[in-house]
């Protein structure tokens, strides 16, 4: 049997992530999950923090790693609540990239060629960091309105869960 499939060769989904697999019944239940979606849990792969790290938004590398190939992934990406999942961890992954571009434009402007250092002295000068590039252009589509949607509804199950386990342990 191949990673992540059943008997008849259909892959799992929400089972292999914790979030999802807690919502189905124990008779639904076949596997336990592997993967979180946002947070760290022990014994278990978090699936955003990977994503994140890969620095691939292809999810490509991640799928190759963590799923045994692209088509489970795929297959992933029909599922909204995949789909939420993947637009915060997109967000997390852009901040990152960027930050990295920073870094290496700071060293640019320290250790770089005349044209180098002048080009970064002007991105800095200018706070084009500062500059949201994603807000020039009027507004957004219903898609995009959506996707925020669901992903604020996504933060919200998070926190309402945490709430409920923070109860059951305050007693």
């Amino acid at each position: 049997m191949q990673p992540f499939k059943n008997s008849q060769g259909k892959y799992y989904t929400r089972q292999l992530f914790w979030e999802e697999s807690i919502e189905l019944s124990n008779e639904t239940r076949r596997i336990d999950p592997v993967f979180t979606l946002y947070a760290d849990k022990p014994g278990l792969i978090n699936f955003g923090k990977a994503y994140v790290e890969s620095e691939d938004p292809t999810g490509y590398k991640v799928a190759q790693e963590l799923l045994g190939g692209y088509q489970l992934w795929t297959l992933l990406m029909k599922s909204r609540w995949f789909q939420t999942a993947k637009s915060i961890w997109d967000n997390e992954m852009d901040a990152r990239l960027a930050s990295q571009g920073i870094s290496k434009l700071k060293d640019l402007l320290e250790n770089g060629t005349p044209p180098q250092k002048l080009a970064a002295a002007k991105y800095f000068a200018d706070k084009e960091y500062r500059k949201d590039k994603t807000n020039s252009r009027g507004r957004p589509s219903k898609d995009e309105i959506a996707a925020s949607a669901r992903e604020a509804a996504a933060v919200d199950k998070h926190l309402a869960e945490d709430f409920e386990r923070i109860q059951l342990v305050k007693g």
